[in-house]
């Protein structure tokens, strides 16, 4: 029960309606957390790769 409501608390983080959550099924909701972490891992590889490109360019000139 407690995996239930932290499920629905995320998905109501992420700006999912309550009124659509209530109408998933259990594999819905798995294909939508699923979904939600794929994007969540894409966006913080990229903020990684504009971190590590900005070190690189500091160093390049000498660092700071």
């Amino acid at each position: 029960m407690y995996y239930y409501w932290i499920t629905m608390m995320t998905l109501l983080k992420e700006g999912i309606p309550w009124e659509a959550l209530v109408t998933f099924t259990s594999d819905e909701i798995a294909l939508i957390m699923g979904i939600q972490a794929a994007i969540h891992q894409q966006e913080q590889d990229e903020q990684m790769k504009s971190m590590a490109k900005s070190n690189m360019s500091i160093s390049s000139m000498g660092g700071i």
